[in-house]
């Protein structure tokens, strides 16, 4: 007799953990996402020169039979229709694609100096670390 109200108790315990379980799952923080497309001119010239020495033939039917002009043009196309997955709060700007290349002109070369890495951080950590090694 004891033993069917253990029983009993156990299965009202497993019922009540199971559906506070259940209550937390549907609790869940959204993770955010911002999407942004640097494209660059440079970079999709790179991208052909790559393709054309890679497999000149499969380079030059790709392009006739999507009838664009150039590799790069592609993510600057498919990248504003790509769907957020349902588990992400969507966050993205109104602008998806920066135009590297037009960001960079008309900066003068002291101007992208200052805003470049002054060359401390990771390079100097890896120098002690090197450093250190050759030292023992």
């Amino acid at each position: 007799m004891k033993s069917k109200f253990i029983l009993a108790g156990l299965a009202i315990a497993m019922t009540l953990v199971s559906e506070t379980v259940m209550a937390q799952d549907q609790k869940f923080m959204r993770s955010s996402i911002y999407s942004v497309l640097v494209n660059s001119a440079d970079q999709n010239t790179r991208l052909d020169q790559e393709a054309q020495t890679t497999d000149p033939t499969a380079y030059a039917e790709a392009l006739q039979g999507s009838g664009i002009s150039s590799l790069g043009e592609i993510p600057a196309m498919v990248f504003p229709n790509l769907v957020i997955p349902e588990q992400f709060n969507n966050h993205n700007l109104d602008i998806l694609i920066v135009d590297f290349d037009q960001l960079a002109n008309g900066i003068s070369e002291d101007q992208a100096k200052e805003f470049r890495p002054k060359g401390r951080g990771a390079g100097k950590l890896l120098k002690a670390a090197a450093a250190r090694t050759a030292w023992r």
